[in-house]
């Protein structure tokens, strides 16, 4: 019986990636993400009102403490 080995070797480095420079094309045409802010109605804003103080009367959520 014979046995053969193949033994390939593939050198992987950064060099050999893909980079984003490298396909222009890619981010040609796109804009930040931005959506203007809307009014609610009253009613709308009492509804929500309700149903964040409920969720808060649960302990679902809690007051943000940002500085």
């Amino acid at each position: 019986m014979m046995f053969a080995s193949l033994k390939m070797k593939i050198e992987v480095g950064v060099g050999n990636l893909p980079v984003v420079c490298e396909f222009p094309d890619v981010l040609l045409g796109t804009s930040p993400v931005s959506m203007t802010p809307y009014r609610m109605s009253a009613s709308e804003l009492n509804e929500l009102k309700k149903q964040l103080e409920e969720l808060l009367d649960k302990k679902f959520i809690r007051p943000g403490v940002s500085p």
